[in-house]
């Protein structure tokens, strides 16, 4: 074919403009995924790349019974229960609106899941999700796991970090105490537990509304107790080891709240608090699990929130209990029977209550009545029974 210089230079025009055209579609623009939904993200992002892949979670093999492909994902996920039998017992949904500590999907990116969860996902090393990954699925799901709406950071996912999200410290509450765990360091492949004692410097009781927990990733457990004494020095490191955990186990501690959670904000019912005295001492005990190769740092804050002392609050008051005597046999379920019995005084009208009585009675919430007895002899049970006198009971009238 012989061309002229003319339809040479169209050629070139239109080649030009298709080169253009066809680069310019493959070139996104970052700004343009950040309004796209939380869950479209997630999709593309993690299960595409991760999860809804051949032998996994996709239609053909469905792992677990399990499809994480975008046409069913995220009617298979949400307020689904799991396969697994511990997660069900548990109470877990694959994802729970609004609750990442009853969702068993972002349960599994854990680092610290327990035994009877199964494994950790994905299972492949070369796809362990980000500390980043598994914040962003956190946020998506306490903010409603919504299917549309952009709710989460975009950037956990577009800028990854490998290692761990940037650790943001509690902010000091507006009215209370803050208590902080100082960073630690829990060595590649291994676990540490252990407890540091702190003591509140306040000239005043306090009275604790609500208490808000935050600390970093990697942690299995982090629990706070009351505990005084007058021989541990305030801050310093105590790990629990087979040389200490005898002393450290029978230890006088009084449970006051824990978490498994990285996120705990926990409010009492209106006008309860729990009451501190201006010298109350505390345990801090917390347990890192560090599966990676490289040391992991544990750190935890806990805000102690509390409101004004008034003549409308009522105060709680912490029962606990333990039971160390029992042996767990390997590689099988044991079941531990535990029944406390609990020294309080009950008083009606300032009288100690000893055994029941015709001034108290138990309000059912579903109707008591004899079925075989009229209204009236239904009516006058109570004073037949207290054997009262008929002059008492016969001014009682049926309708």
């Amino acid at each position: 074919m012989v061309l002229c210089r003319n339809q040479h230079l169209l050629l070139l025009l239109a080649f030009s403009v298709l080169l253009f055209s066809s680069c310019s579609k493959q070139v996104s623009n970052p700004e343009d995924e950040l309004d796209r939904g939380s869950y479209v993200l997630l999709q593309e992002k993690v299960f595409n790349l991760h999860c809804a892949t051949s032998g996994c979670h996709n239609t053909v093999s469905r792992s677990g019974g399990l499809a994480l492909e975008a046409s069913v994902s995220y009617d298979n996920l949400v307020n689904i229960l799991p396969n697994n039998t511990a997660a069900r017992d548990a109470g877990f949904r694959l994802i729970r609106p609004s609750r990442p500590d009853s969702s068993f999907l972002y349960l599994k990116t854990s680092q610290t899941l327990e035994h009877d969860f199964g494994e950790r996902m994905p299972l492949s090393a070369s796809s362990q999700m980000s500390a980043s990954t598994r914040e962003f699925i956190r946020q998506w799901i306490a903010a409603g796991a919504p299917k549309s709406d952009d709710v989460a950071d975009a950037n956990l996912l577009l800028q990854p970090v490998l290692d761990a999200v940037e650790f943001t410290p509690l902010a000091p509450p507006a009215q209370g105490v803050q208590l902080h765990l100082s960073p630690f360091t829990i060595s590649g492949g291994a676990e540490r537990e252990i407890f540091v004692y702190d003591k509140l410097t306040s000239t005043d009781t306090l009275y604790v509304r609500g208490i808000d927990i935050k600390m970093r990733e990697g942690s299995h457990h982090f629990i706070l107790y009351q505990f005084q004494s007058a021989t541990l020095q305030v801050g310093a490191v105590r790990d629990l080891t087979i040389g200490t955990v005898l002393q450290e186990m029978s230890r006088d501690r009084v449970f006051m709240i824990g978490a498994q959670t990285p996120l705990l904000s926990y409010d009492l019912p209106e006008n309860i608090v729990l009451r501190l005295s201006p010298s109350q001492g505390f345990d801090l005990n917390s347990h890192y699990v560090n599966k990676g190769a490289g040391a992991l740092l544990g750190e935890v804050y806990v805000n102690l929130h509390t409101i004004p002392k008034s003549d409308s609050i009522r105060f709680a008051t912490a029962l606990f209990d333990n039971f160390p005597d029992f042996v767990l046999a390997p590689v099988q379920p044991t079941i531990v029977a535990f029944v406390a019995s609990l020294a309080v005084t009950v008083t009606v009208n300032g009288a100690p209550v000893t055994r029941p009585g015709p001034d108290r009675a138990v309000v059912f919430q579903e109707p008591a009545l004899f079925p075989w007895l009229s209204v009236l002899d239904n009516i006058t049970f109570g004073p037949k029974t207290q054997r009262q006198s008929p002059g008492v009971y016969e001014r009682i009238y049926p309708a």
